[in-house]
């Protein structure tokens, strides 16, 4: 596996740095993603993944590479049916397209660029993907800045920062904010450059992103430069270069080194100044930062110039310039082209100076003017007004949430309450219905109790009547009982006189 990586690692030379380390930790898993791109048995999409993330993790910057994967997306989705392909498909072509601008804006490509961050672009809209819009957008803004197109960069910009934040993507945010304080920090309003670095230092801090911790330091450290604060700046610097080295960003690196070598030189430290000078090249030159390049060889071309060497200074100027014009982007066009005058100056050559001049003030004002100044100032306020708009609309739509639902609530309380009284009444009307039910109850009990009442005496005296006609009866029985007595010889006197006859006849 570590012989298969090896090779795809030299075909790249030219490209990405042979000697560009990677920790054990980080080899192992490259390792791991080249055993998942060699695996056929695995889905055609996992190992699009897998070849997606071994070309970012390398910061593989060529087109065929990316263009590659492209076609094997696309190709993927042609053979799939239009009901069966999937958004993370169509995500992944759109990643693979959105690369290749990057790949050619690095290398000066800039209208392939725009082209291809444009197709993405397009396709994120249709998979409704918000993250991939919002990228693009800042990626388009990006190649805007370039040019010095202010209005069109920080429209860009400010789009894809009301995506970000509507999503609640906090990265995404950071990520904007420091990109439209870089746009203020151009055109030298460095308080609104600080408000927007310090914003974006904020929200990185919250979510521990060391990348963008380490961006935002070297930005601010910049800021405290402009204001010949050596030493503030310089900590700011060192510490984006530490948190650089540990997670290993390159490009970061070689800012870092690029700008640590500006204090040495501002400070007079020349042999410092070279060393982290052509540190920050050598990573740059390695790894296709073609832009970085450029700025580097200016920057040394500025320190030969101080040490009064101008042929020295001439060559790294000229290097600058030819790649500069090659990319297309007026503001290295126009620092190469000052350098250059400089140069020329001092070596006598008049015509050559006031040339590279003019060229240096045609390319400073097309990208910083009174014009660019007022579009930033516009599109801030632009963006300041619909932000607080927006916040408006939500706290009208809060507002007449509310007012809705204390209307619902009223409502209901209303009818509650009306019910409630309706059923009071039948409550009250079922109860006085009782009542005159219990009240007939009562007065058919009581003249039933009366009839009883009268019944009994009745009874009684029917009974007492009755008891007198026996008490009547009892006694005339007793009186004929007595005159039948009187009547009848006496049992005992009978039998006595039985008994002597009987005793005679014997």
């Amino acid at each position: 596996m570590r012989k298969l990586f090896c090779i795809i690692l030299f075909s790249l030379k030219g490209i990405l740095s042979i000697a560009q380390l990677f920790s054990p930790e980080e080899q192992l898993l490259l390792d791991s993603i080249v055993g998942v791109i060699n695996d056929k048995s695995l889905a055609d999409i996992t190992r699009i993944e897998a070849r997606i993330d071994f070309g970012e993790r390398t910061m593989l910057l060529r087109v065929s590479y990316w263009d590659s994967i492209a076609n094997d997306c696309s190709s993927l989705i042609k053979a799939t049916s239009k009901s069966q392909i999937n958004k993370e498909l169509q995500s992944l072509f759109a990643h693979s397209l959105n690369n290749i601008g990057y790949v050619s804006k690095q290398t000066g490509d800039i209208d392939n660029a725009i082209k291809y961050y444009n197709k993405s672009l397009e396709i994120y809209y249709s998979i409704n993907d918000s993250i991939g819009i919002a990228t693009g957008l800042n990626n388009i803004g990006n190649v805007y800045n370039s040019f010095g197109e202010i209005a069109k960069t920080l429209e860009h910009y400010h789009q894809s920062l009301k995506i970000r934040e509507k999503i609640g993507d906090k990265r995404g945010v950071a990520n904007c904010f420091n990109n439209i304080g870089i746009v203020y920090h151009g055109q030298w309003d460095t308080l609104k450059a600080l408000e927007y670095y310090t914003k974006s230092l904020k929200i990185r801090e919250e979510i521990d992103d060391k990348k963008g911790i380490a961006q935002a330091y070297n930005n601010i450290g910049t800021i405290y430069d402009n204001y010949n604060d050596h030493k503030t700046s310089m900590e700011y610097y060192r510490k984006s270069l530490k948190i650089n080295e540990e997670i290993g960003d390159q490009k970061g690196i070689s800012l870092a080194l690029v700008n640590i070598a500006d204090l040495y030189r501002k400070q007079g430290d020349f042999a410092k100044s070279f060393e982290f000078y052509n540190k920050s090249l050598k990573l740059r030159e390695d790894n296709g930062f073609t832009q970085l390049v450029a700025k580097t060889l200016t920057s040394l071309g500025r320190v030969y110039l101080e040490i009064n060497k101008s042929n020295e200074a001439l060559i790294n100027a000229k290097r600058a310039l030819s790649i500069s014009q090659t990319l297309g982007f007026p503001e290295e066009i126009a620092y190469s082209a000052e350098l250059m005058s400089n140069i020329y100056e001092k070596q006598g050559k008049g015509m050559e100076a006031l040339e590279m001049y003019k060229l240096h003030i045609t390319m400073r004002d097309s990208f910083n003017n009174e014009n660019t100044q007022k579009v930033a100032v516009q599109q801030q306020a632009k963006y300041e007004y619909e932000k607080q708009k927006t916040i408006d609309d939500a706290e009208h739509e809060k507002q007449l949430a509310i007012e809705k639902e204390g209307k619902a609530k009223q409502k209901v309380i209303t009818y509650s309450t009306a019910l409630g009284l309706v059923l009071v009444v039948l409550f009250l009307i079922f109860i006085f219905n009782r009542l005159q039910i219990t009240k007939k109850q009562k007065s058919i009990i009581e003249e039933q109790k009366q009839l009883v009442e009268q019944q009994k005496e009745t009874v009684e005296e029917a009974h007492n009547l009755l008891e007198e006609k026996n008490a009547e009866i009892i006694a005339s029985i007793h009186y004929a009982k007595r005159i039948q007595d009187s009547l009848l010889t006496s049992q005992k006197y009978i039998k006595r006189n039985l008994n002597r006859l009987k005793n005679q006849t014997n």
